[in-house]
């Protein structure tokens, strides 16, 4: 797909056989980080300069908590026990059209929120993943 597109087709998915979409998710998101380095010296003219540091990426999901995992979605259960064992988790972004970009790497499960349930609302999950190692971008085919 080319141009602008509904948020509805970015997707998140755990990396399998077939790969599994985390389900009822409202937000994702996906942050690349850098660190800089201080570069600057007296031949800088005043002005700062920075030169590269270590790179990170994060991502986020908010999603609606339902307890019933849907077949070929991966759901709170999952999450929980990738969680509670200490799992990495291989984890795809992808729209999954041909010709769009996805985004592959390991992450860590560093905060997740099974339930947040408001009186007489609705109840949400989140989760907080610190990515592992490199991230790879390729081309749906």
């Amino acid at each position: 797909m080319a141009g602008k597109f509904n948020g509805t087709v970015q997707k998140i998915f755990v990396k399998g056989t077939p790969n599994k979409e985390i389900q009822h998710t409202m937000d994702i998101s996906l942050a690349f980080n850098a660190a800089d380095i201080p570069a600057t010296d007296r031949d800088s003219g005043g002005y700062e300069e920075i030169i590269h540091g270590l790179r990170s990426y994060t991502a986020k999901a908010t999603g609606r908590t339902n307890y019933a995992t849907a077949a070929g979605k991966t759901g709170i259960t999952e999450l929980a026990d990738a969680y509670l064992n200490r799992t990495f988790l291989t984890i795809v972004f992808t729209t999954a059209l041909t010709g769009d970009i996805s985004f592959e790497a390991q992450f860590m499960l560093t905060q997740f929120t099974p339930f947040s349930a408001a009186h007489e609302g609705e109840v949400t999950y989140s989760l907080d993943l610190k990515g592992n190692g490199p991230i790879t971008k390729a081309v749906v085919a």
